[in-house]
């Protein structure tokens, strides 16, 4: 596979050309997911003086990052440079950069003291768009003095002051979307929607559960529904050809599918690959616990 460095953070990583754009995928930019920029582009933004791409690559890989961390993919051109660097979106402050921080932790947790582990944290300052690492662990810092956060290392917590303000902060952001393709069954349904879909909100998910599937056709309203997902989770419990074709299409749509089966059919599935390995579960509670943490790692 071919490797390049990702400007805007310095990485080596793989890049796979899709068009007119290269997709650079698992950088500090992206680290769970990749962005896009377009091929002729690359060596007007590597042209550019050392000042300038001080001042604006943090800005730009914070950016890439805030939007990678709520599901969206970015797509970038030299044109998108200054706009990037000029956008409502892009904190002003330290205080707006600690805010942001504090709503990343929100997303991670599903209430507070529960631990968010800050994998190789000297490559992590663009989470607040911070030009160095000294200021994002001066924001760190910040939270932890005002008692918002407790930090060892690597590793923090939401005090439950953090957890109420990063409530209060994140209210207005919106969730995203999750489709969700079940059996037909109203007490799996219902144990559903009071035991995983909260701690997939939790998550920074909004769960949409799929019409009741009509038998040998997947529906227009499902389609359109997924192809607009971050998520598929398809549920094998009751297992039928429509829910491997609504996977295989949220896959060709490039949206990450999680599998999930109860114990009792686990050994009746259709089809059992390496593609195919659903979590195995016995109640509700033990498949939100394990979805949370799946969800987590995507």
């Amino acid at each position: 596979m071919i490797t390049k460095r990702c400007l805007f953070c310095d990485k080596i990583v793989p890049v796979k050309e899709k068009g007119e754009y290269s997709w650079f995928v698992g950088c500090s930019c992206a680290p769970d997911s990749h962005y896009s920029l377009r091929t002729d582009s690359y060596e007007p933004f590597a042209a550019l003086s050392y000042q300038v791409k001080h001042q604006t690559f943090p800005i730009v890989s914070g950016y890439i990052r805030d939007m990678s961390e709520c599901g969206e993919t970015v797509a970038l051109a030299i044109d998108d440079l200054e706009p990037i660097c000029e956008s409502p979106r892009v904190p002003a402050s330290i205080e707006e950069k600690a805010d942001l921080l504090l709503t990343y932790f929100h997303r991670r947790c599903s209430g507070p003291n529960e631990a968010v582990v800050i994998r190789q944290l000297p490559e992590q300052y663009n989470l607040t768009y911070s030009p160095n690492l000294q200021e994002f662990i001066h924001i760190i810092e910040k939270l932890r003095e005002e008692r918002l956060i407790e930090r060892a290392g690597s590793t923090i917590r939401l005090t439950d002051k953090g957890w109420q303000e990063a409530a209060a902060k994140a209210g207005g952001k919106q969730l995203k979307p999750c489709f969700v393709i079940l059996a037909d069954h109203e007490q799996m349904r219902t144990e559903w929607a009071e035991k995983v879909f909260p701690k997939l909100e939790g998550c920074g998910y909004f769960p949409r559960l799929a019409g009741k599937p009509e038998a040998g056709k997947v529906g227009d309203d499902t389609i359109r529904l997924m192809s607009g997902s971050k998520l598929l989770i398809a549920d094998l419990s009751v297992p039928s050809p429509e829910v491997y074709f609504a996977a295989g299409l949220a896959l060709g749509l490039d949206v990450p599918v999680v599998w999930t089966v109860n114990r009792k059919e686990a050994d009746r599935l259709l089809i059992q690959t390496d593609q195919v390995r659903p979590f195995v579960w016995d109640r509700a509670e033990e498949l939100a616990d394990l979805l949370q943490h799946r969800i987590r790692a995507l």
